[in-house]
């Protein structure tokens, strides 16, 4: 007999941090909790072993740092090593995404970004991610 699953009603925590995107109300919304950002990479760090999200949305291009070295340097921390990583670019190359991919990113979107698509596969990460959430609510409602 298989283990009951045990629901975990605490909303998923997600670090958007790292990214300049202007418009998190999208997120909120759909029952994500998203925490502050931060301004360099050893900040970004801290707040990310601190908070201990449940994923991190990474800008490629960061005043004073790129999304790859915050990417690798999450890799690099046993606290954050497993932590779903998206990145999100305006570059849309094959060469680009494969270097976001290769710095750490579990996922590359670019912009501008479609909500549907944001959300989609935030909710596909949280439900492939390590501790995977009984997320509940419906993410595409709030479109």
């Amino acid at each position: 007999m298989a283990p009951e699953k045990v629901e975990d009603s605490r909303r998923p925590k997600l670090s958007c941090k790292f990214s300049r995107v202007r418009n998190w109300s999208l997120l909120t919304r759909a029952g994500l909790e998203v925490v502050a950002e931060a301004g360099d990479i050893t900040t970004a760090e801290l707040l990310a072993q601190a908070e201990q999200p449940d994923l991190a949305i990474v800008d490629v291009l960061l005043p004073g740092m790129s999304g790859h070295d915050v990417a690798r340097r999450l890799r690099s921390q046993p606290q954050t090593a497993n932590l779903p990583v998206v990145m999100l670019s305006g570059r849309a190359s094959a060469i680009d995404r494969a270097e976001g991919l290769a710095a750490g990113a579990d996922d590359y979107i670019t912009k501008p970004v479609d909500p549907a698509d944001l959300l989609t596969r935030i909710a596909g990460l949280l439900a492939r991610s390590e501790g995977t959430h009984p997320f509940s609510g419906d993410l595409l409602k709030e479109i």
